[in-house]
């Protein structure tokens, strides 16, 4: 059952994120400052994988650097 649709989510206001990053990637960090999920984003224009925790953002990550990532975050925050 779908619960949203067309959701705004906050936007970062990080003065210091490349002007390569655009809404998608603003959003994802924005929601990551704001609360505890681990966001993952596919850029359009570049086809790169991004994850995003806590205001972090790691880009440019393979398949398996995505997974990796995720393992890792996972056991820091145990």
């Amino acid at each position: 059952r779908i619960m949203a649709a067309g959701c705004l989510f906050p936007l970062t206001e990080n003065p210091d994120l490349s002007r390569i990053f655009g809404t998608r990637h603003r959003a994802a960090l924005g929601l990551s400052e704001e609360t505890d999920a681990m966001i993952i984003v596919v850029s359009q224009e570049r086809q790169d994988i991004s994850l995003v925790y806590r205001g972090k953002l790691f880009k440019d990550l393979s398949k398996q650097d995505l997974i990796t990532k995720i393992k890792e975050v996972i056991k820091s925050e145990k």
